[in-house]
């Protein structure tokens, strides 16, 4: 009868020593996907980086190239403004020239018309 014992607690030790190897190997098998989830990870993330970094460039550069664009536009346009002052100016000094001229001219009228009016009279 002790034969029977050892022989059923042998497949139980087996059994036993089984489960143990089994649990060990899962807990390792979790252990290198925990690894490899967190490589996956931190790949995926430093290809994120680098796509940003990617893309950022020729945004940047379009930002630069808006930017002289604008600075461009700008410098036209404050050209263009300078330029009809001046214009502007001419005319009024010729508005000027010309008003000058009315006044003498209308003088000149007064007189003639006080001449005449004392010639008469």
């Amino acid at each position: 009868m002790h034969t029977r014992s050892f022989s059923s607690a042998r497949p139980l030790a087996q059994a036993e020593q089984a489960r143990s190897k089994a649990l060990e190997q899962a807990e390792q098998i979790k252990a290198k996907g925990a690894e490899t989830k967190a490589d996956a990870a931190s790949s995926w993330q430093a290809m994120q980086d680098r796509w940003q970094a990617h893309v950022a460039q020729p945004h940047q550069r379009a930002s630069d190239r808006k930017a002289e664009r604008d600075a461009h536009k700008a410098e036209m346009t404050a050209e263009m403004a300078e330029g009809q002052a001046e214009d502007d100016i001419g005319f009024a000094i010729a508005a000027i020239e010309e008003a000058e001229y009315a006044v003498l001219d209308a003088a000149l009228a007064r007189l003639d018309a006080d001449a005449l009016a004392g010639r008469s009279g």
